[in-house]
């Protein structure tokens, strides 16, 4: 039995472990564009990252849903981890300076309807 639950508990590890939280998904976006430190939340990444500027999180969830981030004078490459935002339904980043194809691993996002 106890073999058994560490065999259990180790895949959850793993399983955590290659899986970043949507809260480091966010950092890791605020590292790649240029000027996103200047909005409320994304200077220092801590806090409710469902208060940051342009993230509107699930009802109930710590998931990011929406990413509204127009006209916000941003430059830079979507980061291809923005993939790893599987509840995201919705992407905007009209009117900035991006640069670079859109990655394709966003393709994987199954309710992602708007980009």
């Amino acid at each position: 039995m106890l073999r058994l639950f560490v065999h259990f508990w180790l895949f959850y590890a793993i399983v955590f472990a290659l899986n970043p939280t949507d809260e480091e998904t966010l950092r890791t976006m605020r590292d790649e564009i240029q000027g996103i430190q200047s909005l409320a939340g994304w200077k220092t990444g801590t806090g409710d990252m469902c208060q940051w500027t342009g993230i509107t999180c699930e009802v109930g969830g710590n998931y990011v849903a929406k990413i509204v981030l127009s006209g916000r004078g941003l430059s830079g490459r979507l980061p291809a981890q923005l993939a790893n935002l599987t509840k995201l339904s919705y992407l905007n980043f009209d009117h900035n300076n991006r640069n670079g194809p859109i990655p394709w691993q966003l393709g994987t996002l199954q309710l992602l309807w708007l980009l």
